[in-house]
């Protein structure tokens, strides 16, 4: 007997996941390790392949903190990376600092693809990554003079006015490789990037950034909790926060804690709050536009059926109505008549049955002894 006879499983049936329903089980199957009770379903929480990214947020060790998308916890697709006393997503230590930010992609734990790198020291490097360092076309400046007016009280607006033409003036666009800006690379690297090539993946790169910033500040992550402080080192409570809301700021609070309290009587938030509903109600209106039906498709045959269908309710619920109206006028003509009869005096000779009780009330009881 071949090993294809020996087995019961139908090759070409498809595998289907385990069922858990809530995953309560877990804890009674392995109360140390409940979640190795979800493996091979489809539950959220199943920590093994095949299942969707999460939203995580970790603090490390070494303070470096992670907040993004991970797949059985490992930074993966996009995310937002601080660096601590160490470093993290393979990228070089000589090249970070403590409190340095990368935005951009993740892959298997690497900083890889496109990504945005923000040193505290205000340098900034927009451009690609592979196995967490710079390769590839990119660009770098220099924004300290930006914030060296910001930190002295100036209004941004008036800040990029002053000093935004010299950061522009002095970026630096080039090619990368392995952390090294160079000007000539190995053959198998590819031909040099040029000036508008670089500029049109800065765009892109200003695109995963904002997709990436997304996955920030997750209200109940370790990052959000732990890393929060001040100059002193104490906490800072945050908006993101769901347990905690200055006094006049609980409106901002989700879900039904922030309805519970009415919006400062302040006319330029309102007025803010009425130009964002009404941004929101244009980008819907542009991407939602009335969709136009091809004749003699289903989807027109479809449309033309429910159309027959509601008139034919449509009629039949009229016909209810009429009835029903007729009804009403029966019964309020009767009503109007009884009230008409005993306002008038009862007469025995008017009695619906006929009958006349008084020549035949001796009948009637011989019939009802009977």
């Amino acid at each position: 007997m071949s090993a294809d006879e020996d087995c019961d499983i139908d090759p070409q049936q498809l595998p289907t996941p385990k069922f858990v329903g809530t995953g309560v089980r877990g804890f009674l199957d392995d109360p140390d390790n409940p979640q190795a009770y979800l493996e091979g379903s489809n539950h959220p929480y199943a920590p093994f392949p095949g299942n969707a990214l999460k939203w995580e947020s970790f603090v490390f060790a070494d303070g470096t903190s992670y907040e993004g998308l991970m797949r059985e916890g490992i930074p993966h697709m996009k995310g937002n990376l601080v660096i601590g006393n160490g470093t993290g997503g393979g990228m070089d230590a000589k090249v970070v600092q403590r409190g340095d930010k990368y935005e951009g992609e993740f892959n298997g734990g690497f900083v890889e693809g496109l990504g945005m790198h923000t040193s505290v020291g205000g340098e900034v490097y927009k451009g690609q990554y592979a196995l967490g360092k710079r390769h590839g076309c990119g660009m770098t400046y220099n924004l300290a003079p930006l914030q060296r007016l910001l930190s002295q009280g100036v209004e941004p607006d008036k800040a990029w006015e002053r000093v935004g033409q010299r950061i522009q003036d002095r970026i630096v666009y080039g090619r990368w490789y392995e952390d090294e800006r160079v000007d000539r690379a190995p053959a198998e690297f590819g031909k040099p990037c040029s000036i508008p090539e670089i500029k049109l993946m800065a765009r892109a790169v200003d695109s995963v950034v904002t997709r990436a910033r997304m996955f920030a500040y997750k209200p109940d992550g370790q990052a959000t909790i732990m890393m929060l402080q001040d100059a002193t080192g104490i906490p800072i409570p945050v908006m993101q926060d769901p347990l905690h809301y200055p006094h006049g700021t609980r409106f901002l609070a989700p879900g039904p804690l922030g309805q519970c309290h009415p919006l400062p009587d302040d006319e330029h938030l309102k007025e803010q709050m009425r130009l964002h509903a009404r941004n929101t109600l244009k980008i819907h209106n542009a991407y939602n536009i009335p969709y136009k039906v091809q004749p003699g498709s289903d989807l027109d045959k479809a449309i033309k059926h429910h159309e027959q269908k509601q008139t034919r309710l449509a009629e039949v619920d009229e016909d209810e109505n009429e009835a029903e109206q007729r009804r009403l006028e029966r019964f309020a003509r009767l009503q109007q008549k009884r009230r008409g009869g005993m306002r008038g005096g009862w007469r025995p000779e008017a009695n619906t049955l006929g009958l006349n009780v008084n020549n035949d009330m001796g009948g009637f009881t011989r019939c009802m002894q009977a």
